[in-house]
Parts: structure tokens; C-alpha cells; sequence
């Protein structure tokens, strides 16, 4: 899994701090997490294809997080798409979608499917599981965690043969988890022919949002947290009334789910180096960076 920063600026968009967009790309495909304005340039700026988007998921529906969706889905119909698409978001987003098609009048040439999120759900993608989470915005507004399956657990073939379990179909099942019976009666455990699954990698996304008081179990100790960090905590009054955290507040967010890594996005342009937030978060948790376009991480 890997993810490719388009932008990470906070609502006004500037050539210096385009605002949100990443794409998470994995086994081919790439998942793109909001549509800032100029979404579809950054893609092709850095070299991401769009006819391979297999999904879109958008946190909410602001301008600064969807004015460069359309761009994106009539760049995939011109460069070939033909797959079908998910758009998973808040309810609105389809009608969104079908207004621009409308007063733009574009048509597209695949299938798309709209994906309504309400409360927390999770979601099979091609290569990935996604589970979404209602978060603390002035309007509907979602977190997202995406996560690599499960890797088969390391069978042992000669642990096997120990405890006489025949060669076939059991060997199978006990590979995925499950007790076995043999003919003679004699249970076996999957943990006595094989090491426990290591679990997949895990991206939790969460921008635009107060911080939660609980967060679902596919959030937990992610690889990489990308959290918005729009003020300093000297204007926490700020973040509050507008919906927002501080950078100190998604370093503590950081800790709580025992993230690896932080990464903060969403920066407010009233601060001219907003190297200042990672500073501040570094405070409360040192394995934090903030998110520049085409920045490219390899979660492995």
C-alpha cells in the first residue's frame, strides 16, 4: 500500500498548498480520498493514472474536498475507462454528481455506483477493506480506514504430519483459522500447525473534524494517520467554533489509537510555515510530518 499526496492545503487553494487529495494506491488500483480543486492535474502531474481509480470516498461534501471531482471522472472516461466505479460519501454526493453532468452536460461511458455513508460500516474493495466513521464537522463529514487483508497464516506442514492430520482439504482449512475434527475425534487448533496472521497495513484518514471520544476497532493502531492540523493550539478556540483540530490535537488523537506514524494535513494559510504545527504535535508525538504534495509513502 502506498499513498501519493495531491494536496493538503486547508479550504482557500493556492499554487503553493493545493488543497486536499490523496490516493492510496495498492496491487494496481488507486483509491482517491477527496477531489480538491485541481485533483485531476496533480494525478497526472505525478504520474497516477486515472482510468485505474476504482473508488472515490469523500469525507464531506465542501468545496475544498469535491470541486475537482467532475474533472476527475470525465478524465477517466476520455483516457478509457470503461470499469465501473464506487463513489462512497455522504448522500448528497450523487446528486452532486448528477448536477454537474446536468449543467456541464458530460456524459459518462462507465457505470457509476453511489455509496451513501451513515453511521460506521465497513466496505469490501477490490484489494481492501474500508471502514468509515461519522466525525464532528459543521455538516456531515466521515473518517476512513483502509486496510490490507489479512496475509494467510505460515502453516507448518510438519507439525501437521505430527499430529496425523491427512494431507488435503484440512491442512486448507486449518491454514485459514479454522478447528479442525479428525476421524478418530481428536480436535485440532489452528495454533498448534501455525503462526497467528500478521495483520494487513492500515491507513486511517480523518480531516475536517473535532477530535471523537471513541474511535472503531479498524481505526486502532494504524501505520500511518493522516489528521487534519489546522491551527495552533493558541487559537483552540478557533478550531472548536469552526469544527476543526489543533495540530496538538491530532497528535493526542495520534497516541490514542497508538498510530506508527502522523501525518497532518488541512494546514490553515494564516500560517506562512506551517512547519510550526509539526513542531507544536511533536510536542505530544514524535513521529510526525506534514503532508506535501506529491510526497509518496510506502506503508510495508
Amino acid at each position: 500500500m502506498e499513498l501519493i499526496v495531491l494536496g493538503a492545503g486547508g479550504f482557500m487553494p493556492d499554487p503553493g498548498f493545493p488543497v486536499p487529495g490523496f490516493v492510496v494506491r495498492h496491487e494496481g488500483v488507486n483509491y482517491l480520498l477527496d477531489a480538491g480543486e485541481n485533483s485531476q492535474t496533480q494525478m497526472a502531474k505525478y504520474g497516477i493514472s486515472r482510468v485505474k481509480v476504482g473508488a472515490v470516498i469523500i469525507s464531506h461534501m465542501h468545496g475544498d474536498h469535491t470541486l475537482g471531482l467532475p474533472g476527475v471522472l470525465i478524465r477517466r472516461g476520455q483516457e478509457g475507462g470503461e470499469e465501473p466505479l464506487k463513489l462512497f460519501g455522504p448522500a448528497p454526493l450523487k446528486d452532486y454528481v448528477r448536477a454537474t453532468q446536468k449543467y456541464l452536460s458530460y456524459t459518462l461511458h462507465y457505470k457509476t455506483e453511489f455509496v451513501p455513508l451513515e453511521e460506521s460500516k465497513s466496505f469490501d474493495l477490490q484489494n481492501l477493506k474500508l471502514t468509515t466513521q461519522p466525525l464532528i464537522h459543521r455538516l456531515e463529514a466521515h473518517g476512513f480506514a483502509l486496510q490490507v487483508p489479512r496475509i494467510k497464516r505460515k502453516f507448518y506442514p510438519e507439525k501437521a504430519r505430527a499430529l496425523d492430520v491427512p494431507e488435503g482439504p484440512l491442512w486448507g482449512e486449518l491454514q485459514r483459522g479454522e478447528v479442525v475434527e479428525l476421524d478418530d475425534g481428536q480436535v485440532i487448533n489452528p495454533e498448534q500447525v501455525s503462526d497467528p496472521p500478521p495483520r494487513g497495513k492500515r491507513l486511517v484518514y480523518l480531516t475536517d473534524t473535532r477530535p471523537l471520544d471513541n474511535y472503531p476497532p479498524e481505526f486502532q493502531e494504524p501505520d500511518l494517520l493522516i489528521h487534519e492540523g489546522m491551527f495552533l493550539e493558541s487559537e483552540r478556540e478557533q478550531a472548536e467554533k469552526k469544527f476543526h483540530s489543533t495540530a496538538l490535537e491530532a497528535a493526542r488523537v495520534a497516541k490514542k489509537l497508538n498510530a506508527r506514524k502522523l501525518l497532518l494535513t488541512h494546514f490553515s494559510r494564516r500560517y506562512d510555515h506551517p512547519g510550526v504545527l509539526a513542531q507544536e504535535a511533536a510536542k505530544e508525538f514524535s513521529e510526525v510530518d506534514l503532508a506535501k504534495p506529491g510526497m509518496k509513502i510506502k506503508l510495508s
